[in-house]
């Protein structure tokens, strides 16, 4: 699937126990966040108590996708479920601005 202005866009969860990896590839935009969104929600209505999100092969993000980490954080009950793994400087830093590097645990 495509995004806005972008490539593919691919979303694949793995589970180990009650965790969930999920694999993101792509832009998070406006266009694609609703695919990611529905990933994050069904990983969590499977089970998942935390989710790792991996996001090395992410080259942007907007808004729409950080108020889907958002929306996923304030569903899981305790603080700190959601892992951002290996994000790029850019989408570090939308995290960082906009304060969710404080919601989320983010594993540079």
């Amino acid at each position: 699937m495509w995004g806005l202005g972008s490539g593919p866009f691919e979303v694949r969860t793995d589970f180990v126990g009650r965790a969930a990896t999920v694999t993101v590839c792509g832009e998070i935009d406006i266009c694609t966040s609703p695919r990611l969104r529905a990933k994050l929600f069904r990983a969590v209505e499977m089970g998942a108590e935390r989710l790792v999100v991996d996001l090395t092969d992410v080259v942007f993000i907007d808004a729409s996708g950080l108020g889907v980490f958002a929306q996923v954080v304030r569903c899981l009950s305790r603080p700190g479920q959601v892992i951002v793994r290996s994000p790029t400087p850019f989408v570090f830093r939308a995290f960082e601005l906009t304060g969710m590097d404080g919601v989320c645990l983010i594993q540079r």
